[in-house]
């Protein structure tokens, strides 16, 4: 079987490009991840030979990219060497335009996409309160966890919560508070059911620093985008805002998180940014003289001041 990178000219930019080395020397640029929301207009096959050429070796895959022709999208990802860090998503389960068993059903689908692709992890949006009270909502959340957590497990796949910043939550989860999503967690073993960590949502809560001390463990993946307080809803590129995103990333790695860093931005303030560009910028943020400047973590005491990188 002959490989994608080979049936034409646009795929063989893998060859006719260089990867920066420099960008691929220690172990955190290893693991930088581009979502593919982040290139919204580029399709499936674009985003990974692109992001190949730009020496990312890793990918979040945005489902709706994806045709049925699965066999030819993972294909692809071998021949380009891309390893999959986040599926993105499934979930819904409180009744946000299908019913639960239709949400359990897709999140059957999407966990065996998972598996296919070797996926870190397989986002989870429960939905939004949808009109039921929080303790209602909760345990339709919970009731689909305990349905699709068994077939995770057969699958190997880790499912990973995501809480969303409350002023975004609506439609994708009635969650947003850090510490209400780890103890929601706690009921349900860790091996196969862990924590998306943003950023974007929680770059200035100087609270999940003391959090994550104890439940670092937990976190299955770590979304990064910038944001400021003129523009507070949009998901910025890394260094265009005020989160002190260096400082998060070498406590993270301090404190033993191995898994990836995956740029997610989007919406109307990047709506027109060559995605090119972008790549060159999360490029050269985690250049090897950028990354030699994370700074430790710091004490409870201290709190994440407001800095711009």
């Amino acid at each position: 079987m002959q490989g994608f990178l080979n049936q034409n000219p646009q795929q063989r930019e893998v060859c006719n490009l260089k990867t920066n080395e420099t960008f691929m020397r220690t172990s955190t640029q290893r693991r930088i991840s581009i979502c593919q929301f982040s290139t919204f207009r580029w399709t499936f096959e674009e985003d990974v030979i692109r992001y190949a050429t730009h020496g990312f070796k890793n990918i979040g895959i945005w489902r709706r990219k994806l045709d049925e022709d699965c066999l030819a999208a993972i294909d692809l990802l071998y021949e380009a060497k891309m390893s999959v860090s986040s599926v993105h998503w499934a979930g819904g389960f409180t009744g946000d335009g299908q019913s639960f068993s239709n949400a359990i059903e897709d999140g059957i689908e999407a966990i065996e996409l998972a598996s296919r692709v070797d996926a870190g992890c397989l986002i989870i949006h429960p939905g939004s309160r949808n009109g039921h009270t929080t303790s209602h909502a909760r345990r339709l959340f919970s009731s689909a966890l305990e349905n699709l957590l068994p077939v995770a497990a057969d699958y190997g796949v880790t499912l990973a919560l995501e809480p969303v910043l409350d002023q975004l939550a609506n439609p994708w989860s009635f969650m947003n508070q850090f510490e209400e999503s780890i103890e929601f967690l706690q009921q349900f073993p860790s091996q196969h059911l862990g924590l998306v960590l943003d950023l974007f949502s929680f770059g200035f809560d100087s609270n999940v620093f003391e959090l994550l001390a104890s439940y670092v463990n937990r976190i299955s993946l770590v979304q990064i985008a910038d944001r400021c307080q003129a523009n507070p809803l949009a998901r910025l590129p890394l260094g265009a805002g005020q989160v002190p995103l260096k400082r998060w990333l070498g406590s993270l790695q301090q404190l033993g998180y191995s898994g990836s860093f995956e740029l997610e931005v989007h919406g109307p303030s990047v709506k027109e940014i060559d995605y090119f560009s972008l790549l060159d910028q999360t490029h050269n943020f985690f250049s090897e003289r950028s990354m030699d400047r994370l700074i430790a973590l710091p004490s409870k005491s201290s709190r994440i001041s407001q800095q711009t990188n």
